[in-house]
């Protein structure tokens, strides 16, 4: 808990005398250099003590301290980014790489209001989370949490949430098995692969089945390689989708289309 500094004790003070004390010069100055001015004083020393192990308040030489106390070196980091660094590098000291710890470190890292692992078969685990990581941080926070969640398990990627209502329910999407509703909602990939061939705000996918898998012009394709996002105008056939925006200049790119719940999933990093 963190506590609120009290700059006011003097004026407090004053207020609080009874009436009869009221507006009284030398009843207010024998309060002030009795009580009140030494108290503000102490005050105003001790509060940065306080917070002098605070990561978060903390800059430069003080970071430098906190970060000898937990093990984590500056590298010749600016301090936004020390601050990550050593935040993860408490994670790893204290992780057992139980879920349940892993998911406090990347608490501890983000600071988001909605923080959630998935586990994905056979040894991955993905994060995702409501508040942006700003982008200068992203490979960092990758690898920081590659470390935390121990040998042998895989980080697949980080990913955001932003933009509205990004929640739905199992079973409520055509083509739900529910493993990706989970995912704070957007519900079961209704088809994905990698695209084959190049044209204009086109998907184009020689392998797969678009009208079958019931895809239409209410849904949403992400390039999960680039990172980039389009809504589909068109279902031209089983392999070809037209997009409203180019986002397949090259292949062999990632995908998957799914239910347009209002929400958008921004991969940060992947490998």
């Amino acid at each position: 808990m963190r506590a609120t500094p009290i700059t006011t004790h003097e004026t407090d003070a004053i207020a609080r005398l009874l009436y009869q004390y009221k507006d009284k010069p030398n009843i207010e100055s024998l309060i002030k250099d009795l009580f009140t001015t030494q108290i503000q004083e102490l005050e105003d020393a001790i509060i940065p003590l306080y917070t002098r192990l605070s990561i978060d308040d903390s800059i430069g030489v003080q970071l430098d301290e906190i970060g000898e106390i937990v093990g984590q070196e500056r590298l010749g980091l600016q301090d936004d980014a020390y601050r990550v660094f050593i935040k993860a590098k408490i994670g790893v000291n204290v992780s057992e790489s139980d879920i349940p710890r892993v998911i406090d470190v990347w608490k501890l890292i983000t600071n988001a209001t909605i923080n959630q692992l998935i586990e994905t078969f056979p040894a991955e685990v993905n994060f995702y989370y409501d508040v942006p990581i700003d982008d200068s941080l992203k490979d960092l926070v990758f690898l920081l949490m590659q470390k935390v969640v121990g040998a042998g398990i895989g980080v697949g990627f980080l990913a955001v949430f932003v933009v509205g209502n990004a929640f739905t329910l199992d079973g409520d999407v055509v083509g739900d098995d529910g493993a990706i509703d989970t995912l704070l909602g957007l519900g079961a990939a209704l088809s994905q692969g990698s695209n084959t061939s190049v044209s204009a705000n086109k998907l184009i996918d020689n392998t797969a089945t678009f009208q079958t898998d019931l895809v239409d012009n209410t849904m949403i394709v992400y390039n999960t390689s680039d990172n980039t996002v389009a809504n589909i105008v068109s279902v031209d056939s089983e392999i070809q989708l037209t997009l409203d925006a180019d986002i397949f200049t090259a292949t062999p790119k990632d995908y998957y289309v799914n239910e347009n719940t209002g929400g958008q999933l921004s991969y940060l990093q992947a490998p």
